[in-house]
């Protein structure tokens, strides 16, 4: 582990930012664990890269922590650690720095990655029918036709031909 430690961390990594977003640490009340969440950036030396020798890295991350007693001042040492970490670079992310001008809370809202939310559902201007996507709209228009209702003074919408000839293929 030195040797790792001394050559990859110490002898390629450069220019080292960090933050402790300590309004997200989580401590177990009734065993000496924690889960902890940090954010990082640095210059990483690349090796057998001919035109890419150094990288910018920047990356959330978080740990669980065990922690055990140690010595006859019985201070706390961690004793395990498990490692999580979220790479920050693409599209989705807006890496927010490293620096303490940056609130928790806005740390929150660039960090989390949740899913794209699907698009709101579209109605038919016609029957007023919702579909959840334009393509299923589309595909009613092509399959249907106005019709005026005298009974309730308003257009519906009714199977065309198209949709008639499908239906019987089936």
């Amino acid at each position: 582990i030195k040797k790792y430690w001394t050559y990859q961390i110490c002898g390629k990594q450069s220019n080292i930012s960090f933050r402790h977003v300590e309004s997200e640490m989580v401590r177990d009340a009734d065993n000496p664990i924690a889960v902890v969440k940090w954010m990082a950036e640095f210059d990483n030396r690349r090796e057998n890269r001919a035109d890419k020798t150094n990288k910018r890295v920047k990356f959330c991350q978080m740990a669980k922590l065990i922690f055990e007693v140690e010595g006859k001042e019985k201070t706390m040492k961690i004793s395990y650690l498990e490692e999580y970490a979220q790479g920050m670079l693409g599209k989705n992310f807006q890496w927010p720095g490293i620096d303490a001008s940056v609130s928790d809370n806005d740390l929150w809202d660039r960090i989390r990655f949740d899913p794209p939310k699907p698009p709101p559902a579209v109605a038919c201007e016609i029957c007023g029918e919702s579909f959840p996507s334009r393509t299923k709209l589309f595909a009613h228009i092509r399959n249907t036709e106005k019709r005026y209702e005298a009974e309730s003074g308003r257009y519906i919408c009714v199977p065309n031909s198209e949709a008639t000839k499908k239906k019987r293929l089936e």
